[in-house]
């Protein structure tokens, strides 16, 4: 049971990663919807989105180092503080080359506070309480990312309100962390970046899962807004799409933990990745039927998210002290290096062939991770 202090920090830590949670989930979209309103192409729309999921991927092997020399709270508020500075000189270099500069260093800012709050995180919890306490951050980091678009709709997209919007929701955000001092030290241990082949190599489908979950998730925030408006929807309509996908991801959580639990975890990252496979699929022939589309976007958004949930727990099921932060480090870089590939490639395959190209690369995604897992499964028939 953490005493009074560490369910203090707990819970400000977790404040901060909703607000992260909720930057993943606003800043893409807006983004997206600003370019195409200023005739940019679906590929130009990828490649802007996914300079912040390239900044963590570059930086990913000196995170660990740099939160070591300047601390976890530091490293979470610097980070917070310039990601609110970015969010304000956003609306004043309105072009694709300028924002996808300030990606960059928006993304950097928001990964180096994004590892240290899960090593934070980690750092608080005990073995008995680890699983429950990244279950409830796997849920408050959906849940931002769920309100992104949410908030987007509320302040519209245009003129600066938007990014006067997102800044303030970041600062009140970090304010529970501000009015809490304390912060566990770090203890030494191997860089991700001498131990990055090594983690790759004994848990190569687990790797697989970051990957898949960032490839999937960063193309469905960033261009599934321009799908709906591709099909006829109107951008307030685009916009609640994504808060239903989103809603699943945040609702199916502890479900989806709970069948995991009964079944083996292995056995239900094979479900999810079929959903997954399955479900893009049947999105367009959805669209002109709002239930069924509603239904559709809440139960893939679900087992979408759980490709991350579910990597996070085989982790926390295989690492442990140090080895721990160096696999979560590389988990998290997996999952950027997903998230870098999947806006462009799904920009590309959106321009040239509309919304089944975007279909074709959101399946084979979830198939990618489908045939890992069942390679997998068939070699080492147990559960984790």
């Amino acid at each position: 049971m953490p005493n009074r202090s560490q369910r203090l920090a707990l819970l400000a830590v977790l404040s901060s990663s909703l607000g992260i949670g909720i930057m993943f989930g606003f800043q893409p979209p807006l983004l997206a919807l600003l370019l195409a309103r200023q005739g940019a192409s679906a590929s130009t729309v990828g490649i802007v989105t996914a300079g912040g999921t390239l900044a963590v991927l570059l930086l990913g092997p000196v995170y660990p180092g740099m939160i070591r020399r300047i601390g976890l709270r530091a490293s979470v508020l610097g980070g917070i503080a310039c990601a609110i500075a970015i969010l304000i000189i956003m609306p004043f270099a309105p072009s694709a080359t300028s924002w996808f500069v300030l990606r960059l260093v928006s993304g950097a800012a928001l990964g180096l506070t994004w590892i240290a709050s899960e090593i934070w995180l980690n750092a608080l919890s005990s073995s008995a309480s680890r699983t429950t306490v990244m279950g409830v951050y796997g849920a408050v980091f959906a849940g931002g990312v769920a309100l992104g678009p949410l908030l987007l709709d509320v302040t519209g997209t245009t003129g600066i309100a938007p990014f006067i919007a997102g800044a303030g929701v970041l600062l009140i955000s970090g304010l529970p962390l501000l009015l809490h001092r304390a912060a566990p030290g770090l203890s030494a241990g191997d860089e991700p970046a001498r131990a990055l082949r090594a983690y790759l190599h004994t848990s190569p489908i687990i790797m697989l899962a970051a990957m898949t979950a960032g490839l999937t998730e960063s193309i469905v925030i960033a261009l599934l807004p321009l799908l709906g408006l591709d099909q006829g929807l109107d951008e307030s309509a685009s916009l609640r799409l994504l808060v239903l996908f989103l809603a699943g991801n945040v609702l199916l959580q502890i479900p989806i933990a709970i069948v995991a639990d009964r079944h083996g975890r292995w056995r239900t990252l094979t479900l999810c990745a079929m959903v997954s496979t399955v479900g893009p699929w049947l999105l367009l022939p959805a669209i002109p039927h709002p239930v069924l589309l509603s239904v559709l976007m809440f139960v893939w958004g679900g087992t979408l998210y759980a490709f991350y949930s579910l990597g996070i727990a085989l982790v926390g099921a295989y690492y442990t002290d140090n080895d721990l932060v160096g696999a979560n480090t590389v988990f998290v870089m997996t999952y950027c290096f997903g998230g870098m590939l999947g806006p462009v490639l799904a920009g590309a395959a959106l321009d040239r062939f509309r919304g089944a190209g975007l279909v074709a690369v959101l399946s084979a995604g979830g198939a990618m991770l489908l045939l890992g897992s069942v390679l997998r499964y068939r070699r080492h028939a147990q559960r984790v």
